[in-house]
């Protein structure tokens, strides 16, 4: 018996076409630069087997699995290896979210999950300077233009936007005890270069004064949930000096 996963994601509730990509271990714009150096510097060096195992990993590195949604809405991924995975899925309407969801998956494993693309709020122009923006209902971002940095090959956004994600469609949130709520944000995978981008919430579901919350952020770079910090209850928000460091899938969960 082979050793391996059979993944199944389907987006069975998303109308019009969308893709879905999948990447164990994507670059990011510093490392990918990083490792295109390091393999000149052993070409320079006339190291041609050390520079072919480079290359070798960065070919490991750059695989990702691409997909469309079928007739029926659904797609699938055969033979994913067993570890953590990005699973990115992109409508081709501009006016709906980019999803995000970090999964681990084990070796033999059959994993299905049915996703919503939702519209996004409307989007707002790009502050000039940092200013606190509604990013989906409860969700207050502080971003400008000079505060992210867009992946390589993807003009510097214009606009901002997200949506606060209805329960029924939240995505896993592997490793948290509870999740109060979920928004996703756009422009989707820019990333943070002053900081961080400072983030707090309405306190929409009432909870008590003083009681603490952690925020956590879907990373496509390491194909995982990162906690950013713990915002606090008080005065009708919940805030702590928290700073993200991307545009991404964002929950709210009990420590």
């Amino acid at each position: 018996m082979r050793s391996g996963v059979w993944v199944l994601l389907a987006g069975l509730t998303v109308s019009g076409a969308a893709w879905a990509q999948d990447c164990a271990a994507p670059y990011t714009s510093d490392n990918l630069l990083g490792a295109l150096v390091e393999v000149e510097d052993k070409l320079l060096n006339e190291d041609a087997a050390a520079a072919l195992a480079g290359a070798e990993g960065m070919q490991s590195g750059l695989a990702c699995l691409n997909e469309f949604t079928g007739s029926d809405g659904s797609f699938a991924f055969a033979d994913v290896a067993a570890d953590w995975h990005s699973f990115e899925i992109v409508a081709t309407d501009s006016s709906r979210a980019t999803v995000l969801v970090p999964v681990q998956l084990g070796a033999e494993e059959v994993f299905s999950l049915d996703v919503n693309v939702p519209d996004l709020d409307a989007a707002s122009s790009m502050p000039s300077s940092p200013t606190e923006v509604e990013m989906g209902e409860g969700l207050l971002l502080t971003i400008s233009g000079g505060d992210i940095e867009p992946p390589l090959f993807v003009d510097p956004a214009t606009e901002v936007a997200g949506v606060r994600v209805p329960q029924a469609d939240w995505i896993p949130v592997i490793g948290a005890t509870e999740v109060v709520d979920q928004w996703f944000l756009a422009p989707y995978h820019h990333k943070a270069v002053n900081g961080g981008l400072p983030i707090r919430f309405e306190n929409l579901w009432k909870l008590k004064d003083g009681t603490s919350y952690e925020v956590w952020v879907a990373s496509y770079d390491d194909s995982a949930w990162h906690s950013a910090g713990t915002v606090t209850v008080g005065g009708g928000f919940l805030e702590g000096g928290v700073l993200i460091d991307e545009v991404s899938t964002v929950a709210l969960v009990v420590p």
